[in-house]
């Protein structure tokens, strides 16, 4: 950097004169000139005098705190970081310079004066805020709590520590000495470890690997500066070079994610950067509070939690890497290794042989848990999982149990088998809370009495847990009353109105509706964060990884939104739209609790229609292709999809229909697919588009069997062909090219060889004649050179066709009639094969499809895989539901694409029976739409963002619980409900039918449950997330 001249200092703008101080103190700090640079950067705050809270006065501030550390004015250098950090609290320079340590931080005398001052501080503070404690509110005495809680941990901390920074002891100048490797020096080590690991070709089948946390491998690279981020030339082919010595698939950590200084990293403080403690992993693995570990976790032991991305979550090292990171700062929790598989491929989460409980365990009385092991001290009859399940099951309990004797009455009804009154046209809500009461762990939540600690009574989106605990009354009625076999929801009724009014009264609602806004009651009333934080949620930018942007999203949502109804129930959108203008794609993440689907019916069902193609080559047989567009689509979506399976251009594509060997009817583009009859011979040619340069000719195939003259017996066969040549074409050569599209019909001679040209002449077995296109009569256009016309297409003639038909042919098409001669002399065989005119090829979208076709012959017209498929195309959106594009700077119809991300625990999937037809009516679709149940795969219908050596999938097979039936017509129609019971073990054969108060056993009938009324549909996931 060149010296700037003391002229330049001489600016009249203060800012301008204060930044060229600030380069100037850069420059000595690079040389070492401490001294003067703290010089030159108290100079240029000299003129700043009146801007204090200018972002430029911090950053020189900041400059001018790290100089003091050189320096060794650790005085001056705190009450400048102090200063900053008033300002900003978020600069990184101040928080690091109050954080350095060895031979760039204070002295242990330095640390106690500060850590008493802070300490004095903080005491009196507290001690003013108790003697205005009259006068505070309620959010004064939240602060006061906190800091008096912050005050007492420091106290701890320090009266513990205290007496270490005293002393010296053999080990701790042991682990000091490891901890003392610079920060270059372990860059090179890790470095030459991973280009060994690239160079060595014995790559073993099963190598280890290692799984480390992201934000302390984050925080590593930039404390050693791994990926060149502080390289003064920013060198970028370096870092890129460096994350390709990383396992495939690895991020490029940014630099610092929280820094919002407003200072460049190429000034003094770039050098200064927080060393990380040991290794902690402890936020990968699952909390004991966690539904996953409660659910299929052995207690006492660590698993890692579900869904974890790599590049946000954490990172993998190689196993050699690893054992130098540990080596250096330890861990205190334990290593995670993972192994490759033969196929190189690393799984996050490796199957675990004993994830199943045992059946032989004693299940709990109260919420059904199967590890029960407390018994009721007064009968020892019944049994439970611990004291909050005893004190629920009490009150139903207490009629039946009898003190002192081992023979307290039994349950007279089983669980569950209990039915619900109507209390007026609530056969929706009774349909929807016997399925619900069925979803395990949200039923054993309540029956545990576990709901009452989560309880938020000052969520001002939820009931203050009213409509919570009206939900448990209704539940400990359906699984503990042993006596009743129907209730009443009254208070559930009562309480479900406060939430959403809409289901106040006796009218008929949709039971869709009632599960949405009841599931979204029941989060909101037992949602765990008290003060929502304000969250913006990310965008999503081109070219980020996916994975890691859902991952973000998530997070964001997480921290407004944690219950037990939203670890059950709640996956995730990724919503995609393209802008038909500036084609800019938006990319966006939304949380959902349950999927609705269209049913597809005539307008939007896809169908598949069988093509045949003729290319303008010939030579060769017709190829059949498989065209799959929209049933509410035209021609020209048909020509579209052919156009991208031949490479041939659209507007060279022409459409026709065949019937009887001829062309019937030329399909033109605004023709609705619909309209093409199953039975329907759609064949498609590649010609020249129409100019008065050209000529188009429609042929057919006839056989000539017998007879001379007019007296000839004619048969047509074969497909029809059209052709298109040039209007100064002589007929010689367009005689040759049509023979030479043809010379493939002509079959063997003696079933071995090929018939040879020297056998005999084309035009001896082949004729050409121009007709009529409407009364197939010769048109006599050629003379014969005896005075006479003939139809017959001239062989060697060099004259243009145009010559002869210039003033007969007043069509748009010329016609011709291809007559094969049968009768010519055979040897071994006729050489004309009538089947060969009629064989074609078979394209790879056409086998495909009958591929599908054989091994799905069983399945409905529309199956539930249907219906996911049409929920995941793209769709333009209409008139009303237009998106703004940011960069057009208006509403647009973009094209959207709705897939699923993330998967709930459980899945509740709803058919859109009710299609709207106008404003005041709804018509009822009863298609029936078949579906498994048990071992829905929806692996297929989810968007996946996978990495080249990380397996992170966890298996998505749901089995079906629960099923509302919808019968008859909106507002007027009867609902029900199908059922069965489960656990984190096994799944009941069993299903139950309930019909309000009336609840009957199904048994195995599977018929039964698969019908045109199924409306609602409940799948439980048999790996819980």
């Amino acid at each position: 950097m060149n010296q700037t001249n003391d002229n330049d200092t001489n600016n009249t703008n203060p800012e301008e004169t204060a930044l060229i101080w600030k380069e100037r103190g850069n420059h000595h700090y690079t040389n070492g000139q401490f001294g003067d640079a703290s010089k030159a950067y108290q100079n240029g705050l000299d003129g700043l005098h009146n801007l204090d809270d200018s972002p430029l006065v911090i950053a020189l501030n900041a400059n001018l705190a790290m100089i003091r550390l050189k320096l060794k004015e650790f005085e001056e250098a705190v009450k400048l970081c102090n200063w900053i950090l008033a300002k900003e609290p978020k600069n990184r320079k101040a928080k690091e310079g109050l954080c350095l340590d060895n031979n760039r931080t204070w002295s242990k005398e330095t640390i106690r004066k500060v850590l008493n001052e802070s300490m004095d501080d903080l005491k009196e503070c507290l001690s003013f805020h108790e003697d205005e404690s009259p006068g505070v509110d309620q959010k004064q005495n939240e602060t006061y709590k906190t800091a008096l809680a912050r005050l007492q941990r420091i106290c701890e901390s320090y009266s513990s520590d205290n007496e270490t920074l005293g002393k010296e002891k053999d080990t701790d100048n042991v682990s000091r000495k490891s901890c003392q490797r610079t920060a270059a020096e372990m860059k090179q080590d890790i470095l030459r470890l991973l280009m060994a690991r690239k160079g060595s070709r014995e790559q073993r089948g099963e190598e280890a690997f290692f799984i480390l946390s992201w934000n302390w491998w984050r925080d590593w690279c930039r404390y050693v500066d791994f990926f060149y981020h502080f390289a003064e030339n920013d060198d970028r082919d370096r870092a890129k070079h460096v994350l390709q010595l990383l396992p495939s698939g690895a991020t490029l950590p940014q630099m610092d994610e929280n820094d919002d200084s407003s200072d460049d990293d190429s000034s003094c403080g770039s050098n200064f950067r927080l060393q990380p403690e040991s290794i902690d992993n402890s936020c990968l693995f699952v909390p004991d509070s966690s539904l996953h570990l409660h659910w299929f976790c052995r207690p006492g032991q660590l698993h890692l939690k579900p869904n974890l991305v790599r590049g946000y979550h954490y990172e993998i090292l190689p196993r050699e890497v690893y054992f130098a990171l540990r080596s250096w700062y330890g861990e205190v929790t334990p290593s995670i290794c993972r192994r490759t598989t033969a196929a190189g491929v690393v799984n996050l989460y490796p199957p675990s042989r004993d994830r199943r409980r045992s059946r032989a365990l004693q299940s709990c009385t109260a919420c059904k848990a199967p590890y029960a092991s407390l018994k009721c001290k007064s009968c020892m009859s019944v049994s439970y999982c611990g004291w909050e399940c005893q004190e629920s099951h009490w009150p139903f309990h207490r009629g039946s149990c009898t003190n002192g004797s081992l023979g307290g009455r039994q349950r007279t009804r089983e669980g569950g088998m209990i039915g619900l009154n109507n209390l007026g046209n609530t056969c929706f809500m009774n349909s929807a809370l016997q399925c619900l009461s069925h979803a395990t762990p949200l039923t054993r939540y309540f029956l545990s009495n576990q709901f009452r600690k989560d309880i938020n009574k000052t969520n001002v989106l939820g009931t203050g847990g009213k409509l919570a605990v009206a939900y448990d009354v209704v539940m400990k009625g359906l699984w503990m009353n042993d006596k009743a076999t129907a209730i009443s929801p009254t208070s559930l009724k009562r309480a479900i109105a406060l939430f959403a009014p809409r289901f106040a009264g006796s009218l008929q609602h949709d039971a869709q509706e009632f599960l949405a806004y009841l599931l979204d009651g029941l989060h909101e009333d037992l949602n765990r964060i008290t003060s929502a934080p304000y969250v913006e949620m990310p965008d999503v930018t081109d070219g980020q990884n996916m994975a890691i942007a859902g991952a973000g999203a998530w997070d964001a949502h997480r921290k407004r939104n944690d219950s037990l109804v939203f670890d059950t129930f709640y996956g995730q959108f990724q919503s995609t739209c393209i802008c038909p203008k500036c084609r800019r794609v938006s990319v966006s993440f939304d949380a959902f609790n349950h999927v609705s689907l269209e049913i597809p019916q005539m307008e939007s069902i896809t169908v598949t229609i069988p093509v045949l193609f003729f290319g303008a080559v010939g030579g060769k047989m017709p190829l059949r292709h498989a065209i799959t567009v929209s049933r509410r689509g035209s021609v020209a979506d048909l020509k579209s999809k052919l156009a991208e399976q031949t490479g041939v251009s659209q507007s060279k594509i022409v459409f026709a229909d065949i019937y009887n060997h001829t062309i019937y009817e030329l399909l033109h583009d605004n023709k609705a697919v619909h309209k093409i009859g199953a039975n329907d011979v759609v064949a498609a040619f590649e010609i020249e588009p129409f100019t008065s340069r050209s000529i188009h000719a429609v042929a057919v195939n006839t056989l000539v069997c017998k007879g001379d003259g007019e007296e000839r017996d004619k048969t047509l066969i074969g497909y029809p062909l059209m052709i298109s040549f040039h209007i100064d074409l002589p007929c010689q050569q367009v005689w040759e090219r049509l023979w030479r599209m043809l010379r493939h019909y002509i079959g063997e001679k003696n079933g071995d060889d090929d018939i040879d040209d020297e056998d005999f002449k084309p035009e001896d077995i082949l004729k050409i004649h121009i007709i009529d296109g409407k009364s197939k009569a010769p048109i006599d256009a050629f003379s014969t050179g005896d005075g006479k016309l003939t139809s017959l297409l001239p062989v060697h003639s060099s004259d243009s066709l145009l010559k002869f038909i210039g003033d007969k042919c007043t069509e748009d098409f010329l016609f011709l009639s291809l007559e094969w001669d049968a009768r010519v002399a055979r040897k071994g065989g006729s050489v004309i094969r009538p089947e060969l005119f009629m064989a074609h090829a078979e394209h790879d979208s056409m086998q495909n499809v009958l591929r599908s076709q054989r091994n799905n012959h069983n399945r409905s017209a529309i199956s539930l895989d249907q219906c996911f498929e049409t929920f995941t195309n793209p769709e333009r959106l209409d008139e009303r539901n237009m998106w703004y594009c940011s960069s057009c700077k208006e509403h647009v119809k973009a094209l959207k694409t709705m897939k699923l991300w993330r998967l709930p625990n459980i899945l509740v999937v709803h058919l859109k029976r009710f299609a709207y037809k106008h404003t005041l009516r709804r018509e009822k679709l009863d298609t029936f739409v078949d579906f498994p149940v048990d071992g829905l795969n929806m692996e297929p219908h989810c968007a996946k963002a996978t990495s080249s050596i990380i397996d992170e999938t966890v298996p998505a097979e749901y089995d079906l619980f629960g099923v509302i039936n919808h019968y008859g017509r909106l507002g007027f129609g009867h609902y029900t409900a199908f059922a069965r019971e489960w656990d984190e073990n096994s799944m009941s054969n069993t299903f139950a039918a309930f019909d309000d108060s009336s609840v009957t056993k199904i048994g195995t009938r599977t018929h039964e449950l698969i019908s045109s009324a199924a409306y609602v549909l409940f799948y439980r996931r048999r790996s819980f997330n």
